[in-house]
């Protein structure tokens, strides 16, 4: 019984071990692989806990879960808690977040580890850049088109994902309105030679190639530029677009 106990125990040692080096090499350069073989670690904990809260049963929730889970390592600190410890305390949020807040067209696995490419990417690129990277910038960094990561942002809906766990608030100001626009070769053409602090504008204003919608000061904030300067910018971007060629 003794020796059982302890092969038991060497066991789950040795998995923690792995899961922990998994997560330091991950942090310090995320791959596609490094995300899959993440995920595939922490998915008996992840599902430990769905039960735990009685959430088992619906697919689309274990999804979310997955993904949650996988965001949240990104500021794991081995020094301050075992990754068990830590992943059972920030899986408690599941307990906030209903089945309907989730529900979304499903996600196969390969989604979950583009989906998670695409915000470490975005992640390591505000990091190098000093700034929001554009999404020219971060479809060439991620290898993806802008119409596969479109097609994910609008599948995983984090604009729900990040009230339902993380508390964050929406301002009530309603988002610029310089453009109104349909995508077009115009279009692209008119983004193509903006500046990157300008074309993150054009994307914030518009949600071009599936960027956010943000209110005018919530722009500003992250530019580091005033409201009216984000005024200003877009104004002059909306006249060089108004000035297409008729056909």
């Amino acid at each position: 019984m003794y020796t059982e106990t302890t092969d038991l125990s060497k066991s789950g040692a040795s998995r923690s071990e792995a899961l922990a080096l998994a997560i330091a090499q991950w942090q310090k350069a995320p791959t596609k692989n490094g995300s899959a073989e993440v995920l595939r670690l922490i998915d008996p904990l992840v599902r430990q806990n769905l039960r735990k809260y009685g959430l088992h049963s619906d697919p689309q929730m274990s999804n979310f879960a997955k993904l949650y889970a996988l965001r949240v390592l990104k500021r794991y600190n081995p020094k301050f808690s075992a990754v068990q410890t830590f992943l059972n305390s920030e899986l408690q949020r599941l307990q906030r977040v209903s089945s309907s807040q989730v529900r979304t067209i499903p996600m196969s696995e390969r989604g979950y580890l583009e989906m998670s490419s695409i915000e470490q990417s975005e992640s390591g690129l505000k990091e190098s850049l000093g700034r929001d990277p554009t999404q020219d910038e971060l479809a060439e960094e991620v290898g993806l088109s802008h119409k596969r990561i479109v097609q994910l942002r609008r599948q995983y809906k984090p604009q729900i994902y990040m009230s339902a766990t993380e508390g964050a608030t929406r301002e009530t100001e309603d988002p610029s309105d310089e453009f109104d626009f349909k995508e077009s070769v115009w279009t692209d053409a008119v983004y193509s030679g903006l500046d990157p602090v300008n074309k993150k504008i054009f994307e914030w204003t518009t949600e071009y190639r599936g960027a956010p919608k943000l209110p005018k000061n919530e722009i500003a904030k992250r530019l580091h530029l005033s409201p009216a300067a984000i005024t200003q910018r877009a104004q002059k971007i909306a006249d060089v677009w108004q000035e297409q060629p008729s056909a």
